[in-house]
C-alpha cells in the first residue's frame, strides 16, 4: 500500500462512517426531537386556545365556541378530530345533533392531548385533539434527507479538498523524495527536490536536502580514500611481492645451508668413523695380502714342479723335496682365508651402501631393521671396544621415508650412545610399531643427562663433548630431520644411569610439501 493509499483509504472510511452516523443515527434521532418539539408546539397552541374558550364556556356561548373551534380545526388539518365536553360529560362540540364524536389515538401515528378547562380551582370542561402526526413526518423526512444530502456533499466536498491538500502538500513531495531517495542510494545526488515550504514536509525537505549534501561530500571522501588504498594496497602488493621473492631467495638459501650442514654432520660423523671403518677393512685386507705373497711363492714351486714333469725329471723325491703334500693342503686354507677376508670388506662395503643410501634422495618405502643394522654395522668400531649391543626388533612394515637421513639419524644416536659410555656399558636397539606409528628406540647405561641439559640437547650447536670431539649440530639435525618426517623424538635420562632416545615415524609417510 503506497503513500496515497495510507492517507486517502483512512479518510474515505472516516467519511462514509460519519455519512452511516448521519443516517443510521442523527436521522431517527433527529426526527424524534423534531417530532416531540412540534407536539409541544401543538399543546402550547391548545393551552392558549383554552384560554380563549374559557369565558365562552362560562357565558355558555355555544355559537360563539362553534364560531372559533370550526375555523381552528379547519386551519390545522393534521387535527383530525377536535372534541368539547362540559364538566357533566356532555359534547359541546361538534354538534349535539350529531352523533357522538369518540377520539382515541393509536400510539404511533395518532396521538391524542387533552387539556381541561379550569377556572378559580373548578373543573368547567376539557378539551381533546386527535393530532395525526403522518404528514408532518413526512415532511421532516423530507427536510431531513435534503439536510443529509446538503451535509454529504459538503462531506465529500470536504473529502475531495483534504484529498487534493494531500496530494499536493504531503504526497508528491513525499515521492520526490522516494525518488531522491531511490537515486540517492545509486550515489545520483542531482536529483530535483520539492520545493522546501513551511510545515513539516518543509522541514523534511530541508533536512533531506542537508543530507544528501553530507552524503555527497562524504562519497566524495570515501571515492577520494578508495582511490588512496588502491594505490597503498598496489604498493603493498608490490612490497609483498618483493618480499616474497626475497623469502623465496633466503629459504633456498637457508635450505642449501641446512643441506650443507647436513652433509658436513654427515660427513663429521664418516669422519669420526672413518678410521674404525678403515681398521675393519684393513685386518682382512692384511691377511688377504699376506695370503697372496705366499700363494705367490706357492705358485712359483708348483711351476718348477711342473717344469720338471714336462721334461720326464720330476720323482718321488722331487715331490718330497719340494714339500707338494703341505702346499697342496696349504693353498686350499690360504684360498678359503682370503676368500673370507674378501666376503669380510664386500659385507663392509654393502653396509656402508646400505647405510648411505647412494643414489637416493626421495621418499621410499624402507626397512628400519635393516637400516638399524646397517647403522650399527657401520658405527661397530666405535661400540665393539667397550658396548654390548643388545638388538631387540620388533615386526616392522615398510615405512615411507628417506633412509638414507633416518640411518644418519640412528647412527648419530649409535655415537652418542657409545660416548656417554665411559669403561663398559650395553647399548640396547629396539624397534616396534602400532597402528599408526613405527619407532626406534637406542638405550644406554651411560653417564645420563640432568634436565637442564635435556632443555637443551636439540638446540644448534650445544654440546656438552670437550673441544674438538663434537660439533654440537647432530642431534639439531636429527631433530630437523624426524620433524619433516611428520615425526618426533621423546628423550629419558637419569644422570648416573643412562638415556633412552625414541624415533617416532608416521606409518602413512609424512612426505615434504611441494612448492
Amino acid at each position: 500500500m503506497n503513500l496515497r493509499q495510507k492517507l486517502l483509504v483512512p479518510l474515505l472510511a472516516l467519511s462514509l462512517a460519519l455519512g452511516a452516523y448521519l443516517h443510521l443515527l442523527w436521522i431517527p434521532h433527529s426526527l424524534q426531537l423534531a417530532e416531540r418539539a412540534h407536539v409541544q408546539m401543538v399543546e402550547r397552541h391548545l393551552d392558549s386556545v383554552v384560554e380563549s374558550l374559557l369565558p365562552l364556556l362560562l357565558g355558555n356561548l355555544l355559537a360563539d365556541i362553534h364560531g372559533n373551534l370550526g375555523p381552528l380545526q379547519r386551519k390545522n388539518p393534521e387535527w383530525v378530530g377536535l372534541r368539547l365536553v362540559d364538566h357533566h360529560g356532555r359534547q359541546l362540540y361538534p354538534l349535539l345533533d350529531k352523533a357522538p364524536l369518540v377520539l382515541a389515538g393509536d400510539g404511533a401515528s395518532r396521538i391524542l392531548l387533552r387539556r381541561p378547562i379550569h377556572y378559580l380551582g373548578t373543573e368547567h370542561g376539557q378539551l381533546e385533539v386527535l393530532v395525526d402526526l403522518r404528514e408532518f413526518r413526512a415532511a421532516a423526512l423530507a427536510r431531513h434527507h435534503e439536510l443529509l444530502m446538503l451535509q454529504l456533499g459538503m462531506l465529500l466536498a470536504v473529502t475531495l479538498a483534504l484529498a487534493l491538500i494531500l496530494e499536493f502538500a504531503v504526497i508528491r513531495p513525499a515521492r520526490r523524495l522516494a525518488v531522491a531517495s531511490a537515486a540517492l542510494a545509486r550515489r545520483h545526488f542531482h536529483v530535483a527536490l520539492p520545493a522546501a515550504g513551511s510545515g513539516e514536509i518543509g522541514s523534511l525537505v530541508g533536512s533531506f536536502a542537508a543530507m544528501r549534501r553530507d552524503l555527497e561530500a562524504y562519497h566524495a571522501d570515501l571515492q577520494h580514500e578508495i582511490e588512496v588504498r588502491k594505490r597503498a594496497e598496489a604498493s603493498l602488493r608490490d612490497q609483498q611481492e618483493h618480499l616474497e621473492e626475497l623469502v623465496a631467495a633466503r629459504t633456498r638459501e637457508l635450505a642449501d645451508a641446512q643441506g650443507q650442514l647436513l652433509q658436513s654432520e654427515k660427513m663429521a660423523s664418516i669422519g669420526q668413523l672413518a678410521a674404525g671403518v678403515a681398521h675393519e677393512i684393513n685386518n682382512p685386507v692384511g691377511f688377504v695380502t699376506s695370503n697372496l705373497g705366499t700363494l705367490k711363492e706357492y705358485v712359483g714351486t708348483l711351476l718348477e714342479l711342473a717344469e720338471a714333469c714336462r721334461a720326464g725329471q720330476a720323482d718321488e723325491a722331487a715331490f718330497r723335496r719340494l714339500e707338494f703334500d703341505y702346499i697342496r693342503d696349504d693353498v686350499v686354507a690360504l684360498l678359503r682365508e682370503s676368500q673370507e677376508g674378501l666376503d669380510r670388506v664386500k659385507k663392509i662395503v654393502a653396509n656402508l651402501k646400505s647405510f648411505s643410501h647412494v643414489g637416493e634422495s626421495e621418499w621410499l618405502e624402507a626397512d628400519l631393521n635393516a637400516g638399524v643394522e646397517s647403522a650399527l654395522s657401520v658405527a661397530w668400531h666405535e661400540l665393539k671396544y667397550k658396548t654390548e649391543v643388545v638388538r631387540e626388533y620388533g615386526t616392522l612394515p615398510p615405512v615411507p621415508c628417506i633412509a638414507a637421513q633416518i640411518n644418519q639419524v640412528v647412527l648419530n644416536l649409535l655415537v652418542n650412545a657409545a660416548q656417554a659410555i665411559e669403561t663398559q656399558g650395553r647399548i640396547t636397539v629396539r624397534t616396534g610399531c602400532d597402528d599408526a606409528w613405527a619407532w626406534i628406540e637406542v638405550a644406554d647405561t651411560g653417564r645420563g643427562m640432568p634436565p637442564d641439559v635435556q632443555k637443551r640437547i636439540f638446540d644448534p650447536f650445544f654440546t656438552t663433548k670437550p673441544v674438538g670431539q663434537g660439533t654440537g649440530l647432530g642431534l639439531s639435525i636429527s631433530y630437523d630431520i624426524v620433524r619433516k618426517h611428520g615425526g618426533r623424538i621423546d628423550v629419558h635420562s637419569v644422570p648416573g644411569e643412562g638415556s633412552t632416545f625414541r624415533i617416532w615415524l608416521p606409518l602413512a609417510g609424512q612426505p615434504p610439501a611441494t612448492a
